[in-house]
């Protein structure tokens, strides 16, 4: 009866108080139920995750401890759902208010990929409003305030910059590195590498293109321009190769030379279009005989070669019977002379004159009925120089004018 009378003295006091105090006799104002101990605890209701979840319309503020599953600890209900206490702070990235984790994607930022749909993969976004209208685009990284806002389905895309390629919607695989870079490209904008502040964004739609420029500069004046569809790069400055205080730099003029000019150096790093100085075609002659040569006997006779059959530069003269060098260098002058007679004979080529005191070469032989007479020298010619042949005869002799039989052949090989 005593134990009666006790719990009932217990209710009484409490509906009293409105206030719940155990192992003390004075509880905290401001706490309806205070436990006081210095060596126990409070023990909240324990149980699986499946019994926590079956749990039949939980109150606001329901408080279990979950023995099992991958998040063992004190969870909450919310009103609407589950909440865990970690045991410190956020644990994964779908922890924060402005953390999103997806499908190999990643997302940090106020506002972050709000309307994406589950479907997008592997992206990047970090920054305020980053990917804003991305649904389902697929391995693209932004970072940066407003970085591809309005990309809504293109793949592939790389932003570094506050407001890189904002207004890109559908364009796939454009790099943009810088702020405003690429800002005010078109909806399909796509293959474009842009590098520097603003870079591009004076140039609307554009594909498969390349700037590298700190402003909005177009086609025409940002530093670095190229085509990669028409494999163009266009350099609007001044080229210098090495640095410009080394020997061996280079200061490329900026105009357009005229047909036909080349590039050429004064040596102190200095270039300038200049008329190309064409390269001469190299002497090739050969001469022959339109009619037989009779040889008067004991006299130095000049070899009547009056046809050119080969001549890539007009050097040999028919009236005058000679080459004339019209290019400094070496040469190489043979003679093929057909000789119908008997005795001795001796075939001469001459420079700048007869022999025997302008001698150059000369081969002797001795003729029965007929015999062809081959030799040749090198020389070294300047322009004007002239070659001529001549024979020598002991006997009276012809020289036969068949092409295959006589010939004055001249080559420029240096």
């Amino acid at each position: 009866m005593k134990h009666v009378w006790s719990l009932l003295l217990f209710i009484i006091c409490t509906s009293l108080q409105a206030q719940v105090g155990i192992n003390t006799t004075a509880p905290d104002p401001s706490a309806m139920l205070d436990i006081t101990a210095i060596d126990k605890g409070v023990l909240i209701p324990r149980m699986t995750e499946a019994q926590k979840n079956a749990i039949g319309s939980p109150a606001i503020g329901l408080l279990v401890f979950q023995t099992d599953g991958s998040d063992i600890g004190f969870h909450y209900f919310n009103g609407s759902s589950w909440d865990y206490l970690a045991a410190n702070t956020a644990q994964e990235i779908d922890d924060l208010s402005d953390g999103i984790y997806q499908n190999l994607s990643l997302y940090l930022g106020d506002t972050a990929a709000p309307a994406i749909d589950g479907s997008e993969d592997s992206n990047i976004g970090v920054g305020p409003f980053v990917f804003r209208r991305l649904t389902n685009g697929s391995n693209n990284i932004s970072i940066g305030i407003l970085g591809n806002e309005f990309l809504t389905t293109g793949d592939d895309n790389i932003n570094i910059g506050n407001y890189g390629l904002e207004r890109v919607r559908t364009g796939s695989n454009n790099i943009a590195i810088g702020n405003r870079t690429g800002m005010n490209m078109d909806f399909t904008s796509s293959g474009n590498i842009l590098i520097g502040n603003e870079a591009g964004n004076g140039d609307f739609s554009i594909q498969n293109r390349l700037y590298i420029e700190n402003s909005d500069a177009g086609p025409n004046s940002a530093l670095l321009y190229g085509e990669f569809d028409n494999d163009l790069l266009r350099v609007n400055g001044t080229l210098e190769v090495n640095n410009e205080l080394q020997v061996g730099s280079y200061t490329f003029p900026t105009s357009d030379g005229a047909t036909g000019e080349v590039l050429t150096t004064d040596g102190s790093g200095n270039v300038f279009w200049n008329t190309a100085t064409s390269t001469p075609t190299p002497s090739v002659v050969r001469a022959d005989m339109s009619t037989n040569h009779t040889v008067a006997v004991s006299t130095i006779t000049k070899i009547n070669f009056d046809t050119d059959v080969i001549d890539t530069n007009n050097d040999f003269n028919t009236s005058s019977e000679r080459f004339i060098a019209s290019q400094t260098g070496l040469y190489q002058i043979a003679a093929n002379i057909t000789i119908s007679g008997t005795g001795t004979y001796v075939v001469i080529i001459a420079k700048n004159g007869a022999p025997p005191g302008n001698t150059l070469a000369q081969k002797a032989c001795e003729v029965v009925t007929t015999e062809t007479v081959s030799f040749s020298t090198v020389e070294s010619l300047n322009p004007n120089d002239y070659i001529e042949l001549y024979i020598f005869a002991n006997d009276p002799a012809t020289i036969l004018a068949l092409s295959v039989a006589s010939q004055f052949m001249v080559y420029k090989i240096d």
